[in-house]
């Protein structure tokens, strides 16, 4: 009787430790980086709003145009949105990373990747974001982006792209 019950520990046992040996995945939001400050402007009540189809993860760089930084890097789970806000006036480019199984590779410089079926790319829209001024204030430009990659085919994107390497998505 004793012989039994231990077994079924050790059978109950491995199969928790098992369970426990994947990489958990982000939630939806942003990528936090060590050594890394992203750039946020509390006074622009704007946002681009992304909202990624079913078919993949992805991971979304905003470029700053003028100085090529990245002033945010968020996780979008399929079929899940979010709001990037409080973007500083500027003019700004996405880079975009597909797949499935991400990690950081240097968390200390914001750099990783898609270790299963993975698709890096750059958007060739600018969202530029500024105030204009109307004739009782400003009005503040908002965007979405819609985005979607059927990773199998490589193909399905909802904005067209341009293809580029993982160390480019990094850079």
């Amino acid at each position: 009787m004793f012989m039994k019950h231990f077994t079924l520990f050790l059978i109950s046992f491995f199969s928790i430790s098992f369970s426990y040996s994947y990489a958990q995945q982000p939630d939806t939001g942003e990528l936090e980086c060590k050594k890394v400050k992203f750039i946020y402007d509390t006074a622009m009540h704007n946002y681009l709003r992304i909202k990624l189809g079913e078919n993949t993860d992805a991971v979304i760089k905003l470029v700053d145009k003028a100085k090529e930084k990245t002033i945010r890097m968020v996780y979008i789970r399929a079929g899940q949105q979010f709001d990037v806000i409080n973007i500083p006036t500027g003019r700004y480019y996405v880079k975009i990373a597909y797949g499935k199984d991400w990690v950081f590779t240097s968390e200390k410089n914001c750099e990783g990747e898609f270790k299963e079926k993975a698709v890096y790319k750059q958007s060739k829209q600018m969202f530029d974001f500024k105030k204009i001024k109307v004739k009782d204030g400003y009005q503040i430009a908002n965007f979405e982006l819609t985005l979607d990659m059927k990773i199998e085919e490589g193909s399905g994107e909802a904005m067209k792209n341009l293809p580029i390497t993982k160390e480019q998505f990094n850079k």
